[in-house]
């Protein structure tokens, strides 16, 4: 299944950019840490980050890559 994430990945981050909102809503107002089990391009992981702390780990190398370039290497 890996294989196959990172071989659409390119397009997944292109039509998958904005996160949903009833995750940055369920995170308002949230301390601690959050993990993002299979992160995708981090349209998720970013915003969270933003708010509070936040991890995203993927099987997809070049998910994670994405995500990473998404989130200005950080």
């Amino acid at each position: 299944m890996r294989n196959e994430w990172d071989e659409i990945a390119g397009n997944f981050d292109t039509t998958r950019r904005r996160p949903w909102k009833e995750c940055l809503e369920f995170m308002e107002g949230r301390e601690g840490i959050a993990i993002d089990i299979a992160c995708g391009n981090g349209r998720h992981t970013i915003p969270v980050s933003e708010r509070a702390g936040a991890v995203g780990m993927d099987s997809s190398a070049e998910m994670v890559r994405i995500a990473m370039e998404n989130a200005g290497g950080r």
